[in-house]
């Protein structure tokens, strides 16, 4: 029922890719169009349940390995760290030495431990958002690291079946928490309450594994109740705002299960699911999900230090756009590469 896969997998880097140009026209998109992304936030659950499937794929797939922490955690801080940390360090360190700090900065150098420690999501749900929002979009990355620090041992504790009704648990206190307090950012910031996507994607690496464990009339009823329910909320709400209540209460998890659905559909054997495939795989959108973390990290902060949140015009995008792909194509080749490198001692 499922395709044979090993190793890497294309079209995965072009659901990578569609869900960075999601995020990239929600948050910067003109007024002009703006309204046609409306639902663009929701390319980070999409992000969340990729993360949340290759990694456990990769912890199952090494589960009896003899270096199973030391490969997992020093391929994960040779991805991660160098850029984040780097970019932490230039705006808060480099570009005031250079004379050229952001605008409403200083609540970020005194709550920077947080940022260091990949805990700002917690900040930020329990404090409220600070001034300089250059740095909010980092809040997944912090949920992702969390999850990164415990799923590891979790994976290599439990059996599989303890692993889904972990899941399920999981699932279920962040539709609790998020109904005891559906006020944003908590409700959309919180690590509690938004580990569905990656919780999602772990079952989904679990049952691509094992694909009798799953029927297709399920995947195909899952996906299409899921596109009907977010089709009826945004119609209801008049819009896919996020943080609009029925979004908080139950369309987070809806979106995450349109997207853990859409995942395992595009596992399945068949025409329809190969053409989707090769479709996704075409080569603009593999790049794109190459660059992703680049993009992603170098984008909001591009936003907010060259047009301080405020695109108005085609021009004014189109210029966004071409210095953030520019950036984070360098970055990649000059920067990341060589850490990327380092990754082959790890196996």
């Amino acid at each position: 029922m499922m395709i044979d896969f090993k190793g890497h997998v294309p079209f995965l880097d072009g659901l990578r890719g569609i869900a960075v140009i999601m995020v990239f026209f929600f948050h910067c998109a003109p007024p002009q169009i703006s309204s046609f992304f409306q639902f663009g936030w929701s390319g980070v659950d999409l992000f969340f349940v990729l993360s949340g499937f290759l990694i456990t794929g990769i912890l199952l797939d090494t589960k009896d390995s003899e270096n199973y922490f030391k490969n997992f955690f020093a391929r994960r801080f040779l991805r991660l760290f160098p850029l984040y940390y780097g970019i932490l360090f230039v705006i808060l360190y480099v570009l005031p030495m250079l004379g050229h700090a952001m605008n409403n900065t200083q609540d970020i150098h005194d709550s920077q431990i947080y940022y260091w420690t990949y805990t700002q999501n917690i900040l930020i749900a329990l404090k409220g958002v600070p001034k300089f929002e250059g740095f909010m979009h980092f809040w997944s990355l912090a949920i992702e690291e969390q999850f990164y620090i415990f799923w590891p041992f979790i994976i290599r504790s439990l059996n599989k079946k303890k692993i889904i009704v972990l899941v399920v648990a999981g699932i279920g206190l962040s539709i609790i928490l998020r109904n005891i307090n559906p006020f944003t950012p908590f409700a959309s910031m919180f690590t509690l309450c938004r580990t569905e996507g990656l919780l999602l994607g772990g079952l989904a690496a679990i049952l691509i594994r094992n694909p009798g464990s799953i029927s297709k009339s399920v995947i195909y009823t899952g996906l299409i109740v899921s596109i009907l329910a977010i089709v009826c909320m945004w119609l209801y709400n008049g819009s896919a705002n996020s943080n609009s209540l029925i979004f908080v209460r139950i369309g987070y998890t809806v979106t995450d299960f349109l997207y853990f659905f859409t995942l395992l559909f595009l596992f399945l054997r068949g025409k329809i699911t190969s053409n989707l495939r090769e479709l996704i795989a075409n080569r603009i959108l593999r790049l794109a999900g190459k660059y992703s973390y680049g993009i992603y990290v170098y984008h909001a902060i591009l936003f907010w230090l060259l047009y301080n949140a405020q695109v108005t015009s085609f021009q004014s995008f189109f210029a966004l756009s071409t210095i953030t792909i520019l950036i984070s194509v360098l970055s990649y080749h000059l920067y990341e590469k060589p850490f990327l490198s380092l990754k082959k001692h790890f196996k």
